[in-house]
């Protein structure tokens, strides 16, 4: 009974000074299997210390010093040669001498998959989908910003070949009262643009926005930090997604699906006529405040002036200006601009408009450009047939293909014509005709 009682005591004071140091009981408290880590060392022995195993230190992070005075906390990477790091860790200085550190957390790195990087970039024709291997990382900085408890790091890489580049990384989390390091998410951004925190939803607490677009579409994804309850898994970066929806209501779900097509401004009035008939939530304000990001975007993009018209029918398509595209797909080839060039990712184009068409299937406007992007695609013939199957009036009262036209440059009809009336796309200028114009 005494030797039970000795033990029991020794266990107890065992896990206050170093939970660590009882292995044996691992398996109650996950946390308890951490290595101790207290051995005290000058930046110079630790230099000498990973040198000797063909490493090199990079440059020391004060880390805690970005949210408190009275914390210093050191964060200092790891290298293997050229610049790839392998390792952060965690040191405190001692409190009576700053030069004898003390190594209070280490992580090892790997940096994101080089098929999750190359993921926006998969529609670039000089992109290919990439590999499983893991890509480098060679920088390190915080990311100021957040009200989360905790230091934010973004770590670093840089992809290239030829003229198309790619920054990406990851998202780690310091927990200034677990003392650990957490890895919590890749990020890939063809724009180069770090992630950043930024309000975009009605929470108090910020998002961590990651910028993923290419070309003009906007393409951007938002992460909320949510806690939880695990001791090895303290925090989590959840992602606002627009699928499922989050309500059942049908405009809510049709908006929705224009969303995941980049129809993000058409999507938005369709979530605003959804939330006036009421039976809104927290998450369905999320998603709509995600489609509101990228419309402003798309808004912007359509409502500047374009030297090229290229972008010019670009912007206007990716914000649903059917008509508007229109007369600028006209004017663009009168003056000799070519059809397959103008109408750019045609693939794309193509499953914009059938998922607009199916929700206004009588619009005459997306007809005519869903004519032009399948004769790009299969030709004169496919062409009339899928138009000749949504409007069988515009068909046989418009030539919008001429049969001598080449398949790059063909002459189109400079108007819409319906009921047997010929209109301009903005359905201005009607007048009665008999034959198609050309």
């Amino acid at each position: 009974m005494g030797s039970t009682v000795v033990l029991g005591a020794w266990v107890a004071v065992m896990l206050i000074v170093n939970p660590g140091s009882v292995s044996g009981l691992a398996w109650l408290m996950p946390e308890w299997n951490r290595t101790p880590l207290s051995r005290y060392q000058s930046i110079d022995e630790i230099r000498q210390e990973v040198r000797s195993i063909g490493l090199t230190v990079g440059d020391i992070l004060p880390i805690a010093s970005h949210v408190s005075g009275e914390r210093d906390e050191l964060l200092i990477p790891i290298f293997k040669p050229p610049e790839e790091m392998t390792e952060l860790r965690v040191y405190r200085p001692h409190f009576r001498n700053q030069n004898q550190l003390e190594l209070i957390d280490r992580l090892n790195v790997s940096g994101p998959q080089e098929i999750f990087v190359l993921a926006p970039l998969s529609q670039t024709p000089s992109t290919s989908g990439g590999t499983a291997r893991s890509l480098p990382v060679s920088q390190v900085s915080v990311l100021n910003g957040s009200s989360t408890p905790g230091i934010w790091l973004s770590l670093r890489g840089e992809w290239a070949r030829g003229s198309t580049r790619t920054s990406y990384g990851l998202i780690v989390r310091y927990d200034l009262n677990q003392q650990r390091l957490q890895t919590l998410l890749p990020w890939t951004s063809p724009s180069g643009k770090d992630p950043k925190w930024q309000q975009v939803t009605g929470n108090a607490t910020p998002e961590l926005v990651v910028n993923q677009t290419v070309g003009l579409a906007p393409n951007f994804k938002f992460y909320q930090p949510i806690a939880t309850s695990k001791v090895t898994d303290p925090m989590r970066l959840v992602a606002i997604a627009l699928d499922p929806p989050a309500l059942k209501q049908s405009q809510f779900v049709n908006g929705l699906r224009l969303a995941q097509q980049g129809l993000w401004t058409p999507a938005l009035k369709l979530l605003e006529a959804a939330k006036q008939r009421g039976d809104w939530s927290a998450a369905a304000q999320a998603q709509m405040d995600v489609v509101k990001f990228h419309a402003a975007i798309t808004k912007a993009q359509a409502d500047r002036d374009w030297a090229n018209p290229t972008e010019a029918i670009a912007a206007n398509l990716l914000d649903g200006r059917w008509s508007r595209s229109l007369q600028l797909l006209q004017a663009a080839l009168a003056n000799g601009g070519e059809l397959k060039d103008l109408l750019g990712d045609v693939d794309r184009l193509t499953t914009r408009i059938d998922a607009a068409l199916s929700l206004n299937p009588a619009q005459v406007d997306l007809q005519a450009l869903g004519t032009l992007a399948q004769f790009v695609q299969h030709g004169r013939e496919p062409a009339l047939r899928w138009l000749t199957a949504r409007n069988r009036n515009l068909a046989t009262l418009v030539q919008p293909i001429d049969r001598s036209a080449s398949p790059v440059r063909p002459r189109f009809a400079q108007s819409s014509a319906v009921g047997g009336r010929s209109c301009q796309p903005d359905r201005r200028n009607c007048r009665a005709d008999s034959s198609p114009a050309e």
